[in-house]
């Protein structure tokens, strides 16, 4: 059993901890690209793979039982080669870095929210790709049967599923209007995200990159946010109408669908793999944009330099999704700094 050194703190023993560990599953044998400490448990993220780690004395903190080993968990099944943890949790990471932001910022409330945002958008992603992978398997089934009726194939509850996407979207909203909450305070969520537009456009102006960035958001996050009612509390002209597979007067096998009926943000019958497939690529571009934009203006001088955010090329970058960084100019140059 590990020792308890008083002179480091938990998550730095975890961290050497890990180092020393055969950490992943042996379906993924990646190797580890960041390690992110929150709650006492250490978050490994390896190319194919998420893992919260703890360490014995975490477990089990009055040593009852000599036998207790370090434990892993893989949380999700994405890594750092994945643009949804890349655009998210990494990019988290990489600006909600107090030595940057403004004193008292608090790092960790920011990473836990990006995480859970990104927890939401794999299982997003999952869905879609469950639908998916039903449909190509009934392409190459032949469901006809001998009394000249045909048994169609099935997602299972699709209905549920719809539901269960629309909480998970508008979970990322909620989490991303928090990370905003961090540095404005509660005035930038009073009334959503239109309250964090208002906010941007009389700090800022009306014709800021900012400005101009949330009021191209503003219709999508409104649109989940409208999907998430139409499920949770449907009306006469506002619901969502979710169908498994469906035999066509033309005899074709129609794919699993979803039809959202709503007076401002309406969504024509629509496949319901690619409508989940959009809606997550949005979310998490608009998710990794607002980090952007958020830590950018909240930037203060370092060492004297003015600081902003920068895009990074290609070759510059440490994870391979995540595009942007802190920088500032020495010289001639627009230089990375982090």
């Amino acid at each position: 059993m590990i020792e308890e050194r008083k002179d480091k703190r938990p998550i730095d023993r975890i961290r050497e901890s890990a180092m020393s560990m055969s950490v992943g599953t042996p379906d993924d044998q990646t190797p580890i690209t960041e390690m992110i400490g929150l709650g006492g448990i250490l978050y490994i993220i390896k190319e194919g793979g998420v893992y919260a780690t703890q360490l014995a004395d975490k477990i089990d903190p009055q040593r009852t039982n000599a036998s207790v080993p370090n434990v892993q968990q893989r949380i999700l099944s994405i890594g750092s080669s994945s643009e949804l943890v890349g655009k998210t949790l990494l990019t988290a990471r990489e600006l909600l870095n107090p030595t940057f932001l403004p004193a008292g910022f608090d790092k960790e409330a920011g990473l836990t929210l990006a995480l859970s945002a990104l927890k939401d958008l794999a299982a997003m992603q999952d869905m879609a790709v469950n639908i998916e992978e039903a449909q190509k398997k009934a392409e190459v089934q032949d469901y006809r049967q001998r009394d000249r009726s045909v048994l169609l194939p099935s997602v299972g509850d699709i209905t549920a599923q719809t539901k269960a996407f629309a909480q998970k979207a508008d979970h990322v909203l909620q989490s991303l209007l928090g990370i905003a909450k961090l540095l404005y305070g509660e005035k930038a969520g009073k009334r959503g995200f239109r309250s964090l537009a208002e906010l941007v456009a009389q700090q800022y102006g009306v014709d800021d990159d900012f400005s101009k960035f949330m009021q191209q958001a503003l219709p999508v996050l409104q649109f989940v946010r409208n999907v998430r009612n139409c499920v949770e509390h449907p009306k006469p002209d506002q619901y969502v109408v979710a169908s498994d597979f469906t035999l066509s007067p033309a005899l074709e096998l129609v794919p699993p669908t979803i039809e959202v009926v709503h007076p401002k943000t309406l969504q024509p019958r629509i496949q319901a793999s690619v409508f989940m497939r959009d809606v997550t690529a949005q979310l998490a571009g608009i998710f990794e944009v607002m980090l952007a934009f958020l830590s950018g203006k909240n930037a203060q001088p370092f060492a004297g330099f003015p600081i902003g955010i920068i895009v990074l090329l290609p070759e510059q970058r440490r994870s391979p999704h995540v595009r942007y960084s802190y920088g500032t100019i020495m010289g001639d140059q627009i230089s990375p700094i982090g």
